[in-house]
């Protein structure tokens, strides 16, 4: 997997976290770093390795928790109980809780009470893509840094780059649908391309049709119906998308990108309002169709 073959294994190959990185650098060079540490943004962005890679510049003996399988009590006090140990071989243990807002709410005070002691040299690191989930008392005791998701530039080049050292040809619009469609997260975007790989040649039109992709041409012949109110014309594309096997649910969020890209006010309530409506994926598409018609604006008389 491509995701574990490039995956960074030092801060310079790090991307697209500088500021993050350029402190957690300062802290290593300083010997000045929290005890309590939360890394939070979207998946793939570079929060459990940039954790890993912290651990390791620090002389740290590591222990991973993955919580959305080991939430309990019970983990967490076997967590507490080797942190109340110094490592023999390390300067520190570092306790790396990955995907730590789907702890229980009763292993939270329990780990509570470690981290208002302050051990010396016991570091914990907290992961997580959803923060709000974590109680204030925890949030309150941590040193917070936001991971931002991967710009598509950085993305793309980072794409090439790989494709150019796995002797992959690759056209370059392809590499930039695969770059759009991975929302800001790196490892999704190497995940993408190995699927592509599988499939053949790293095309525009094998990879959208992979990844499930509607062309943007039919995104702007889509809107130029709604506008016009040419309720023929939206059956007609709806019952294409459909006919082609595109998941209907992933094509009216695409579809959702696509109005934000080109700042279509309207649109962009039509589809958060259908986002709000179809919670499912086997969405049928006469919903869609109806919906598109009835947000449709009257036609110019």
């Amino acid at each position: 997997m491509l995701a574990n073959k490039y995956r960074p294994q030092n801060f310079d190959q790090v991307l697209g976290q500088d500021v993050i990185i350029k402190i957690l650098q300062k802290q290593i060079a300083n010997k000045n770093y929290n005890h309590s540490i939360l890394f939070t943004g979207n998946a793939g962005c570079g929060k459990t390795t940039c954790a890993r890679i912290f651990a390791n510049q620090i002389d740290g003996e590591i222990y991973e928790l993955d919580c959305a399988s080991h939430n309990g009590v019970a983990d967490i006090k076997d967590i507490i109980e080797k942190a109340r140990t110094n490592s023999l071989i390390h300067e520190y243990k570092v306790f790396i809780l990955d995907e730590c807002h789907t702890l229980s709410s009763s292993a939270w005070p329990a780990l509570l009470i470690t981290l208002e002691e302050n051990l010396p040299n016991t570091i914990f690191i907290f992961c997580t893509t959803d923060a709000q989930k974590i109680p204030n008392t925890i949030i309150s005791r941590v040193e917070r840094f936001n991971f931002l998701p991967i710009n598509d530039s950085i993305i793309e080049q980072r794409l090439k780059d790989i494709c150019n050292i796995e002797n992959i040809a690759f056209e370059d619009s392809a590499i930039a649908v695969i770059a759009k469609a991975s929302h800001g997260s790196l490892r999704q975007s190497l995940t993408n391309l190995d699927t592509c790989i599988d499939y053949g040649d790293i095309t525009n039109e094998n990879v959208r049709k992979v990844l499930n992709i509607v062309s943007d041409d039919i995104f702007s012949d889509l809107t130029t119906s709604i506008h016009n109110h040419d309720i023929k014309q939206i059956i007609d594309l709806v019952n294409a998308i459909y006919n082609n096997g595109y998941e209907l649910h992933q094509f009216v969020r695409q579809y959702l990108d696509y109005a934000i890209e080109i700042r279509d006010i309207d649109l962009t309530e039509i589809l958060v309002n259908l986002l709000n409506e179809i919670r499912y994926d086997e969405c049928p598409k006469n919903i869609i169709i109806a919906r598109f018609i009835t947000y449709t604006p009257e036609s110019p008389d």
